[in-house]
């Protein structure tokens, strides 16, 4: 099954983020920049092992290139955003509201 299209997506957009060439990134990555332009236009199968090296490359994890987010990232999230309803949510907006 060939993931969304948005994990080329991602790809690019970190790449780029981080200053990075194709021929520079595909260096780092260990892979050719013929392979790596063809992860980012769709002509690549990616696979397993090919995710794993641009992921780690990238600094994020394989599951955030795959999903769009991390499960366990999100659920630390979920979880303060919780905990913080529970004392009445954030106050930077009444912060914000109210004269000095």
């Amino acid at each position: 099954m060939e993931p969304s299209p948005m994990v080329r997506i991602r790809i690019c957009a970190h790449r780029v983020q981080q200053g990075l060439s194709i021929a520079e990134a595909a260096h780092r990555a260990g892979i050719s920049p013929v392979v790596w332009e063809g992860v980012e236009s769709g002509s690549e199968p990616l696979t397993e092992e090919l995710l794993s090296r641009i992921a780690q490359l990238l600094e994020v994890s394989v599951e955030y290139l795959l999903l769009g987010f991390d499960k366990i990232i999100y659920a630390r999230w979920r979880d303060e955003a919780k905990a913080a309803s529970r004392f009445g949510g954030c106050r930077h907006e009444e912060a914000a509201a109210s004269p000095n």
